[in-house]
């Protein structure tokens, strides 16, 4: 569907935007089950991982609306972030429970 369609594009966003709530509404119980089940240590990566993916989104919306440079260095640092929370997240998934 082309950009240049506007509602009707907004409106495909909106439909897969819906289906991902869906999905997350049948995963939610078990994913509940398994946050309260670990200490929260183990869960600081993935925080760091989300706050670098959404640098990264703000850095796109910066280059393609304000200024490219700019929002290159945003999502080269956002990707950055996300990788560090990544090797986190596995430090603390393989050796968590001697550190947590």
């Amino acid at each position: 569907m082309p950009q240049n369609d506007g509602v009707p594009f907004a409106l495909s966003g909106a439909l897969f935007a819906g289906i991902a709530l869906f999905i997350g509404s049948l995963l939610r119980p078990a994913s509940n089950q398994l946050e309260n089940s670990l200490p929260s240590k183990h869960f600081v990566g993935l925080r760091v991982g989300v706050v670098g993916f959404f640098i990264a989104l703000c850095g796109w919306l910066v280059a393609i609306y304000i200024n490219g440079i700019t929002g290159f260095v945003l999502v080269a640092v956002g990707i950055f972030v996300g990788f560090i929370g990544m090797l986190v997240h596995f430090y603390f998934m393989f050796y968590g429970s001697k550190h947590a």
